[in-house]
């Protein structure tokens, strides 16, 4: 669907605008066209992944959404720190000569594709069915899956003041927030029994 999507546009352009107001070259329609496969198929194998760990539709949903957004912002900010900004190429450039951040995010958009992969075919392998009850299939990956969301929302959140100064404030913040939460959720069924007996004894 994405190739139909992308190919059909450019072939009908192709055709029926003249060529003195369409002047995008084969080469240049077929990195938008690879592009834009690169980010649906990276996409679909996060939400793929987190579909297969996770037990609950809602943690799926959001939690697939929120990981597209901040690994887009994570780039865009990894980007921003070890290429500072010099000309306006550098925000993708044109059709014939993409910019460093089209590279960049092409790139890791087939790096999450090809990572995701082998990762998600290991944890079917390894489903625990007995864990239905609960958030994750694959207990395995819980402090993976809390390295990934701690990393991943630090990038996220860097706030560039300049083109030269960052602030990490709301970084550090992230990062203890979901180590925290990670703590939480591996003792969660102790500090839930912790919890009961004092309630009984209260």
């Amino acid at each position: 669907m994405t190739l139909i999507e992308e190919i059909v546009p450019l072939l009908a352009a192709k055709v029926y605008i003249p060529g003195q107001y369409y002047n995008l070259s084969l080469a240049a329609g077929s990195l938008t066209v690879a592009y834009n496969l690169a980010l649906v198929l990276g996409g679909f194998m996060v939400g793929f992944f987190i579909g297969t760990v996770f037990t609950r539709p809602v943690v799926m949903g959001l939690g697939t959404v929120a990981l597209i957004v901040l690994l887009n912002n994570a780039v865009l900010n990894l980007n921003m720190m070890l290429f500072p900004v010099t000309s306006d190429t550098y925000y993708g450039g044109g059709f014939d000569q993409p910019g460093r951040l089209f590279w960049g995010i092409l790139g890791f958009a087939i790096l999450v594709f090809l990572v995701t992969i082998p990762l998600t075919r290991w944890s079917v392998m390894h489903v625990s069915l007995e864990r239905t009850g609960e958030q994750l299939l694959v207990p395995q990956l819980r402090w993976l899956i809390v390295s990934v969301a701690a990393i991943v929302s630090a990038l996220a959140l860097i706030n560039q003041r300049s083109a030269d100064s960052f602030n990490f404030g709301l970084s550090i913040t992230a990062v203890v927030i979901i180590v925290a939460g990670g703590l939480v959720w591996q003792y969660w069924p102790q500090l839930h029994r912790q919890y009961r007996r004092l309630r009984h004894f209260a």
